[in-house]
Order: structure tokens, then sequence, then C-alpha cells
């Protein structure tokens, strides 16, 4: 059973609080980008296995929460390097073939049911359900005129359930530990292949996804301070 401590020690009981989360994944945040390049197809992950993250959570008045994270903010740039080997000398030399270019946006809304109500408790469990929408965009851009440039555009609104607990460590700092679990996630994927050789129709589409769990996993610990 969790332990009833004294009003003037530390305490779970808050009103409102500013969350800084460590996101860590062993997942990336999207994982698809075809292109080509002499004449072999490539896919390209992305991976972030730790990012940062900023909430703010606040009680309502049956004393459970709302929280609003802002959980991506990610823009990046990276070139590309083919190693050619010489058949003759076997001598080997890389090259910039391509670069790609990385923009990740997403937000999450979640209200959090607290199951322990009581005041002055050191251990707080809660279950959360989440809503995050997200968009998510890679382009890969050739710097040789045999190839052509290509991107993937994602934009959809992804569902969890998180449970959680929070720990406190003073009378105003509190560690948040949760993970949250991927449901549902519901969007649209745009493709451009700027190939001149396809019909306009296979050059520029769309397409609607529906995925029941996807895989996309990962735990937060997050340091709230009480506010």
């Amino acid at each position: 059973m969790l332990a009833t401590i004294p009003a003037y020690a530390q305490t779970t009981s808050y009103t409102q609080g500013v969350k800084l989360y460590a996101n860590i994944a062993n997942t990336p945040f999207q994982n698809f980008l075809f292109y080509k390049h002499l004449g072999y197809s490539h896919k390209t992950t992305v991976r972030n296995y730790l990012t940062p993250s900023i909430s703010y959570t606040w009680q309502n008045r049956k004393r459970n929460y709302h929280e609003i994270e802002w959980h991506r903010l990610d823009m990046r740039k990276e070139k590309h390097e083919t190693e050619y080997i010489n058949p003759i000398t076997g001598e080997r030399n890389y090259r910039h073939t391509r670069s790609f270019t990385t923009t990740t946006i997403a937000l999450r809304y979640e209200y959090i049911f607290n199951l322990s109500k009581k005041k002055n408790r050191t251990l707080m469990p809660s279950v959360g359900i989440a809503a995050m929408p997200a968009y998510h965009r890679n382009s890969s851009t050739p710097y040789t005129g045999s190839d052509y440039p290509t991107s993937q555009a994602y934009i959809g609104l992804r569902h969890f359930v998180i449970p959680r607990i929070h720990i406190a460590v003073t009378n105003r700092l509190m560690v948040d530990i949760n993970i949250p679990i991927s449901v549902v996630d519901a969007g649209v994927i745009s493709n451009k292949i700027l190939n001149p050789t396809l019909p306009n129709h296979a050059q520029k589409y769309s397409v609607a996804d529906f995925t029941l769990f996807p895989a996309y996993h990962t735990a937060r610990i997050g340091v709230m301070l009480k506010i």
C-alpha cells in the first residue's frame, strides 16, 4: 500500500506544474523514405533515441489533470555519402550523392486520471489518454543528374494510453515516469517522386493510413516543478 506522510513533507499533491521530459525511443518517429540511386532502392530512417520535451500540467475540479506537451520540434539537414570502390586498384572513396532534410512537429494533449486522490502521498499512480497531432516530412535531393528528388510527408493524429507514476522528491519537485502506449495512428501520407519518366499521377499521390498499435515505442522520465 502507498504510505501516507505528513502534510509538511514531500507530497504528490499539486494544482499545476511545468515538466521537462526525456523521451527514450527504440523506434523512429517515422521510418519511410525510398529513393533510387544507380538502379537500387534505398530506405532511409532517422532515429532519435533520446529527445527532450516540455509540458504544462494543471488540475481540474475532479482532481484529475490536463497536460499539454510540446513533444517534438526537429529540423535537420544531412548529407549522404556513397562508397565507391575502384575495380582495378580496390581503392575506396566516398562521395556526397544527396542530402536529406527532415522536419518533425508534434504536440500532445493528455487527460490524466488520478488513481490515488488522497493528499500527502509520496507516490501517485495514474493513467492518461492522449492525442498527438503530428507532421513529419522527409525529402531527398540528389547531387547527380542520374537521380531525382523524392519526398514523403505525413500528417495525422496518434492516440495513446499512458500509465504513469509520480514520485515526490521535495515539496516542489516530482519525478514522473510513464510509458506511452501507441494505440491508433490515423493520417495521410503524401509522396512526391520527381521522375520525368513516370506519369503525372505516379509522381505525386497521397494515401490514407490507419494503423492499430503502430511500432512507435517510447518511455518518458520527467522532472516537474510545482508552480
